[in-house]
This record gives C-alpha cells, sequence and structure tokens, in this order.
C-alpha cells in the first residue's frame, strides 16, 4: 500500500515538473509551404502604352499552381479601358513566373485605334503614288518598321522619319507621317552635257548633272527649258534612259537647228499700260525708234515686267542708258518729263531686233491726307466684356469698308456708327479666338488705318476630379501594425484633389485621413477612398493576420502553469492525507 502510494506520489511530481517546464514535453508537427511552390512575382501595368509605375505591385507568396489572370488584373476594370494582353499565360505557364515580371496592357476602349496616313519622299521629291493609311492601329505599338518601305528602294536609303516612334505615337492619330530617302551615293553619276546652235557650240552654257540616280537619267534632265527662242531641238547624242548607266562621266551633246516657223516682228505693243505708237527711226541702237507715255504719280518705276511686245514670243529687255549696254530690272521715274526707258525687242525667230527710246511723264504728288484712328491699340476680355470704340478720321478719303483678319465685317451686326466713332460689339467680340487680331479700316485711298485688338478670357478655370486609383490591388497587416495606401486622382492637375478614407469593419481595421491602415483583429475589411470632387470611389480588400502567440517557456504563461501545479499538487497531497486519516480510523 505504501509502494502503490509512492507511485503516485512520484506520478504527481512528473506532472508538476512538466507543467514548470523542467521535463521537455513532446514536440508537436508544424507545417510550411515547400519553398519550391513560393512565388515573387511582380506585376507592371500599361495604359495606352504608359506603364503606370503608381500600381505595381508583387505577388508573394502564392502556390504557382494556383497563379491566374485574377490574381494580375485590376478589379475592376478601370475606367473607359478594357484589357488588351498580359504577357505571360496564365495559369499554364505559372511555373516560369517566380522572379518574373508579368506585364498586363490597357487600351482605351475603341476609340484608342489609329488612322495615320504616310507620305514618301526621295530626294525631297514627294511620290503621292506611294501615300498610304495604317488603319485600324493602336498607337502604343506604332514602330517604325509600320511606316518604312521594305525593301529599301533600290538606290535610296532611308534619311529620316519626321516623328518619334514609338514615344511619339499616341499624338499620331488624325496625323500624316512623312518618310524621307536620300540618293545612294553609290547611285549617283556625273554627267556633261554641250550646247550647240546651228552646229556653233555655246560653251557658256555647258553644265553637269551630278548628282543623278543612272537609272532616272532621261531626256528632260539635259534640254534646255523653256526651248532658246528661234530653235527647235535637233539631236542628242545618247539614248535616254536606255543607256543611262553608261553615262557616269561622259559627256552628252545637245543640238538645236534654227526654227523657221519663227515669227520676225519685232514691235513694241506697251509700256506700264500705255500704248506705244513709235516713231519712222530705223530702230538701230543709233537709231532708235522713239515713243512718249504719260503715268500716274503712283507710278514709281517701271519694270521689264511692264513691257509688252507686240510679236508672240517676243522678247524684250529694259536698258538703264542710250547706249543699250547697262541691262536694267527696273528703272526708277522722276516727277516731270526727264524719263527714259531704253528698250531692245528680239522677235520670235531670235534675229529680227529693234531698239526704242520711250519718253515717260510721271504726274506730280497730289497733297492728301491719309485717314486715321484712336486709339491704335486696344483689348477685349471675355471674362468682363464691354463694347469696344473707336474714333475714326477720314482724312482726304472716305471709309470702303472694315475687315478683321481679311474678312469683311457687316455693320450693324459686328459693329455700328454714331458720327465718327465706330463701335464694336461685345458680342460679336466674345466669338474672337483668343489671340491678337487686326481691324482694318479700308479708305478708298491713302494709307488703311489698323487696329491692334488682343482678346484674351481671364475666366478662372476649374479642371474636374474624373477618377481615382490605389497603388495597391490587395493588402495586409498583423494586429498592431499599419500599411499604407497611396491614391492619386485623375487628371493630375485636378482641381480639388480632397479625398475621403473609410473601413467597412473598424473593429478589423481603421485607416486614417492619410491612407494609414492600422489592424485592429484578425480577418478582413474593405478600405475605400472616396474623392470629395465627383464622389469617385475605389476600395481594396485588407487582411488583418494575428500576431505571433508566444512560446510556452514565456514568463507571462510560466506563472499560471506554475499555480495551476501547485494546485494540483495540493489536492493530490490532501487526497493521500484523507486516505491515510480514513484507513487509521478502520483500524
Amino acid at each position: 500500500m505504501k509502494t502503490k502510494s509512492f507511485k503516485k506520489l512520484g506520478a504527481l511530481l512528473i506532472a508538476l515538473l512538466l507543467l514548470l517546464g523542467i521535463l521537455p514535453m513532446a514536440a508537436q508537427p508544424a507545417y510550411a509551404a515547400a519553398p519550391s511552390q513560393t512565388a515573387s512575382i511582380g506585376v507592371e501595368y500599361s495604359f495606352d502604352g504608359i506603364h503606370d509605375a503608381s500600381l505595381d505591385a508583387t505577388i508573394t507568396p502564392q502556390i504557382l499552381s494556383m497563379v491566374n489572370q485574377s490574381d494580375v488584373v485590376l478589379a475592376p476594370t478601370p475606367t473607359g479601358y478594357s484589357l488588351a494582353i498580359i504577357d505571360h499565360t496564365l495559369p499554364a505557364g505559372a511555373a516560369g513566373l517566380d522572379g518574373k515580371t508579368v506585364k498586363v496592357y490597357y487600351v482605351t476602349d475603341s476609340s484608342q485605334t489609329a488612322s495615320i496616313s504616310v507620305e514618301y519622299s526621295f530626294d525631297g521629291i514627294h511620290d503621292a503614288s506611294l501615300d498610304a493609311t495604317i488603319t485600324p492601329q493602336i498607337l502604343s505599338d506604332v514602330n517604325q518598321s509600320d511606316v518604312v518601305l521594305a525593301p529599301t528602294p533600290t538606290g535610296y536609303s532611308l534619311a529620316i522619319i519626321d516623328h518619334t516612334l514609338p514615344a511619339g505615337a499616341a499624338s499620331l492619330d488624325g496625323k500624316t507621317v512623312k518618310v524621307y530617302y536620300v540618293t545612294d551615293s553609290s547611285q549617283t553619276a556625273s554627267i556633261s552635257v554641250e550646247y550647240s546652235f546651228d552646229g556653233i557650240h555655246d560653251a557658256s552654257l555647258d553644265a553637269t548633272i551630278t548628282p543623278q540616280i543612272l537609272s532616272d537619267v532621261n531626256q528632260s534632265d539635259v534640254v534646255l527649258a523653256p526651248t532658246p527662242t528661234g530653235y527647235s531641238l535637233a539631236m542628242i547624242d545618247h539614248a535616254f534612259p536606255a543607256s543611262a548607266a553608261s553615262l557616269d562621266g561622259n559627256t552628252v551633246k545637245v543640238y538645236y537647228v534654227t526654227d523657221s516657223s519663227q515669227t520676225a516682228d519685232a514691235s513694241l505693243a506697251s509700256v506700264a499700260g500705255q500704248a506705244i505708237n513709235a516713231g519712222s527711226e530705223a530702230g538701230t541702237s543709233a537709231a532708235p525708234k522713239t515713243a512718249a507715255i504719260s503715268v500716274g504719280n503712283s507710278v514709281a518705276s517701271i519694270a521689264d515686267s511692264d513691257i509688252v511686245p507686240t510679236g508672240a514670243n517676243a522678247a524684250a529687255a529694259l536698258y538703264s542708258d542710250p547706249g543699250f549696254t547697262a541691262s536694267a530690272a527696273s528703272v526708277s521715274l522722276s516727277v516731270g518729263s526727264g524719263n527714259h526707258l531704253y528698250i531692245k525687242v528680239t522677235a520670235e525667230d531670235g534675229t529680227t531686233t529693234l531698239y526704242y527710246d520711250v519718253t515717260v511723264t510721271r504726274a506730280g504728288t497730289p497733297s492728301y491726307t491719309d485717314a486715321s484712328i484712336s486709339p491704335k491699340t486696344t483689348s477685349f476680355d471675355k471674362y468682363a466684356p464691354a463694347d469696344v470704340s473707336i474714333t475714326l478720321t477720314p482724312g482726304s478719303y472716305t471709309l470702303v469698308k472694315i475687315t478683321c483678319d481679311g474678312t469683311d465685317l457687316t455693320a450693324d451686326n459686328q459693329y455700328s456708327v454714331s458720327g465718327g466713332v465706330y463701335t464694336f460689339s461685345k458680342t460679336w467680340l466674345a466669338t474672337l479666338v483668343n489671340e491678337a487680331h487686326t481691324i482694318t479700316f479700308v479708305m478708298s485711298g491713302g494709307t488703311n488705318p489698323t487696329l491692334a485688338l488682343t482678346v484674351s478670357d481671364s475666366t478662372p478655370t476649374t479642371v474636374s476630379v474624373t477618377g481615382v486609383t490605389l497603388d495597391k490591388s490587395t493588402a495586409s497587416v498583423t494586429v498592431g501594425k499599419t500599411v499604407q495606401l497611396t491614391a492619386a486622382v485623375s487628371p493630375n492637375n485636378a482641381t480639388n484633389k480632397g479625398m475621403t478614407w473609410s473601413s467597412s469593419d473598424t473593429a478589423i481595421a481603421t485607416v486614417d485621413a492619410n491612407g494609414k491602415v492600422t489592424g485592429v483583429k484578425a480577418g478582413t475589411a474593405a478600405i475605400t477612398v472616396t474623392t470629395d470632387d465627383g464622389g469617385y470611389t475605389v476600395t481594396r480588400k485588407v487582411t488583418v493576420t494575428a500576431a505571433d502567440t508566444p512560446a510556452t517557456g514565456d514568463g507571462s504563461n510560466r506563472m499560471l502553469w506554475i499555480i495551476l501545479g501547485l494546485g494540483s499538487l495540493l489536492v493530490g497531497v490532501c487526497l493521500q492525507v484523507w486516505r491515510k486519516w480514513k484507513g487509521l480510523r478502520a483500524i
């Protein structure tokens, strides 16, 4: 009986030692994800080809076999966009994603297709036959290979494309991209050309054609344009374009002969619009034919273009001296009759010539007063509109009309008149573009006064919010810890960027005015941000996990186990004492 009592006491002692942590307890099994099954996968998001780094995220840990499209796409889909492509296959290719970045592309709905015109030029000459249109086209995918010719045209190399691709692609919708090619230097030629007239070589006309793509050389490259007066083309000593490739470094000879069908009329019809009645002089340089005309004071000079011969295809040349040696493009006229024009006319046949001495009388200067306005500059602000009044002093002339930037204005519509005061309606002024304008008072003569008008609009502008985004698609936090959510309103230049944060369950997670989330207890809560302007919202799920449970040997729990152990030991001792006492009584 004593043995049994000691065994029970030993068992109780062992139990006490276990409770006190002196003897080790049996190990409990623990499980963790196999490292080979976890993944760290980066995710990037692009919108119409523009990477939005604020949405970058990392999915970790993640069982590879469970990765799928819903883990990387944004929910809900961003307003105004649709999913275009994910650059990794899911879930079939998920096992290869560990440590990689998945790129998710969104594009604006159908409005993101583009119509881009392309023009091609060769050595500065636009070849309209090659014009093309690229449509439809996702703007972010436009690149050089979409516009250059393949293969490169023979004899040319690409010089420049007048739009940056793909960086500037988003601005190309509806625009024209111009692609320039230049001659490949290995295709150029140096060809000499000589010209002869009735068998006489005119060395002053000798020329060299260079550079030139040999395959493009033809008759029009060597003949004179226009054909020299009195001659017609007789012969070219090379065939074009068949033998062009053999012309590099050689000389092409072009022959002209007198055209017997040319007329011999070298008479003078008019000068400055005035008919010429020439005298009976011989018409030589020593004895030129004489004539006289009169012009108004406004004619300050006479140019060779003011001279009209009578004969078809006849040519007139103007000189400033009676010896017909100093050619002139124009001759200035003084007031009075002391002006002379010395003119040589060559008939169509190229050999018949007549010389003229034309006396020109220019009228004196009349006394006129130009019109004027006051003020000469003014402004109009659409934010504080007011009529604009101008005083016109007509001088020696009368008002014909008023124009604005070349467009005629209508009385009693755009402006009204009271005496010499012209008042422009604020209603009309408000329709003008915000920029500088010129209002012209067109007079019957003299100088036309102009009013410099500046139109502006100082109306304060407000940029409305169109949406809001969060930097994380999901978030997790430990009880007592915090995690930051960052929101961004669209557009970036919105006037009111204020927003309000809220939690669906503050017993699980709370959020402050700046998007800092604090875990309260284990569970999930929806954190929502709402814009003050427009009430746009976006919500993210936040998972709160419990803090780590302190180990068994922690001091805070050891005392409890000691008390429980001592209590159990005391109960056992008391039970043994009672039994012994009961046994003694039985004796």
